[in-house]
C-alpha cells in the first residue's frame, strides 16, 4: 500500500543495531511505526536485557516483544497496530488531547408525556425556566428590574456565580437548580419527587437559604396553588453558595426541580415541575416590591 496507516517493523533483537538503521528510515517517512521486537526471548538466555520503555521513548514509537517461533507477543502487537492507525485517524480529524466531547443523547418525552428525557438537565432544564419566565414576563409591568444568567463553572468552586454577582450586585438572588428525586428504589427518604413541584431548598452543603424569602415563596405557592415541597442536601451545593455572600450579603435561596439520573446524560424532569418553577419565578418578580423586601429581612434581624 502506498500510504499505509501504520508501519509494523520487524526487528531482530540478537543484531538490533543493524536492524534500527531500517527503523529510523521508516519513522521518518511519517507514517507511524510499530516496531515488533522478536527473538528478545533469546537475549534473556544470554542474561541480556533491552530496556524497551527507554528505547521506546527515544524512537517515540511503540515497541511489543513478540517470538515468531513461540507465537508469543503477536494479538498484542496487532492491537497496538490498531490502535496506533487509529490514533493516526483521529488526529487527521482534527481531534486533540484536551477537546470537549459529549454523548449523543437526544431530548424525547417518555411514554407518559410529561416525563422529559435529556441529557444535562443538571443545569439546562434551569435555563429553560429563566428564559420561560422572561417569556412571561415580557409586557407585563411589575415593580423589579430582573438579569437572568446562565451561569459557567458551577461544579468546580461556584465560579460563574461570583462573578454575575460582582457584575449585578443584586437586592435578592435566586439560584435555580435540580435537586435529588426521591422517588427510587434505593433513594426514599426525601420529599421531593418527579411531579410534586418546585422544591424549596432550605439548605445545602454551601449555604442556609433567607428564611423570610422561603417563607415569603411559601406564601406565594398557597395563595395562587402552585405545587411545591421541601429539599435538603447534606452535601453539594448550588450557586446559592457564592450569591449569597456577594458584596455585604444578598437575600437568597435556591428553587430546586426534581431530576432523576442527573451528572448523566440520560437525566429525567417532569414537565409540571418545571411549569411550577417558571410560576412561582413570575409570581414572585411581579409581587415583591421594595417593603416586601424588608419585610423578609426582618425575619432574620
Amino acid at each position: 500500500k502506498e500510504n499505509p496507516d501504520v508501519i509494523i517493523d520487524l526487528v531482530d533483537a540478537t543484531n538490533i543495531e543493524r536492524n534500527l538503521y531500517l527503523t529510523t528510515q521508516l519513522i521518518e517517512t511519517g507514517v507511524p511505526v510499530v516496531i515488533a521486537l522478536n527473538m528478545a526471548d533469546l537475549l534473556e538466555k544470554r542474561n541480556i536485557k533491552i530496556d524497551t520503555k527507554r528505547l521506546s521513548m527515544l524512537l517515540n514509537c511503540p515497541i511489543i516483544e513478540t517470538s515468531a517461533l513461540k507465537q508469543t507477543g503477536l494479538d498484542a502487537l496487532v492491537d497496538e497496530a490498531v490502535k496506533v492507525a487509529n490514533k493516526k485517524e483521529v488526529e487527521d480529524l482534527g481531534i486533540q488531547v484536551g477537546d470537549p466531547i459529549c454523548p449523543l443523547s437526544e431530548f424525547r418525552r417518555m411514554n407518559n408525556p410529561k416525563y422529559l428525557y435529556g441529557k444535562a438537565w443538571d443545569d439546562r432544564i434551569a435555563v429553560a425556566a429563566i428564559i420561560e419566565t422572561l417569556d412571561q414576563l415580557k409586557g407585563q409591568a411589575h415593580p423589579n428590574v430582573v438579569y437572568g444568567a446562565a451561569t459557567v463553572q458551577e461544579e468546580v468552586g461556584l465560579r460563574g456565580a461570583k462573578t454575575v454577582g460582582q457584575m449585578v450586585h443584586p437586592d435578592v438572588a435566586i439560584a435555580i437548580d435540580v435537586t435529588m428525586c426521591y422517588d427510587l428504589p434505593t433513594i426514599q427518604d426525601g420529599q421531593a419527587k418527579l411531579g410534586t413541584g418546585v422544591a424549596l431548598s432550605l439548605y445545602d452543603h454551601s449555604v442556609i437559604a433567607h428564611s423570610g424569602l422561603v417563607k415569603y415563596m411559601e406564601k406565594i405557592c398557597k395563595e395562587e396553588n402552585i405545587p411545591f415541597t421541601y429539599d435538603g442536601l447534606a452535601a453539594g451545593g448550588t450557586d446559592s453558595g457564592e450569591l449569597h455572600k456577594v458584596y455585604d450579603g444578598v437575600v437568597n435561596m435556591t428553587l430546586s426541580i426534581p431530576c432523576r439520573y442527573f451528572h448523566s446524560h440520560s437525566s429525567i424532569v417532569h414537565e409540571d415541575d418545571l411549569d411550577a418553577t417558571v410560576k412561582l419565578l413570575t409570581s414572585f418578580i411581579k409581587k415583591l416590591t421594595f417593603a416586601d423586601l424588608e419585610e423578609i429581612k426582618k425575619d432574620k434581624q
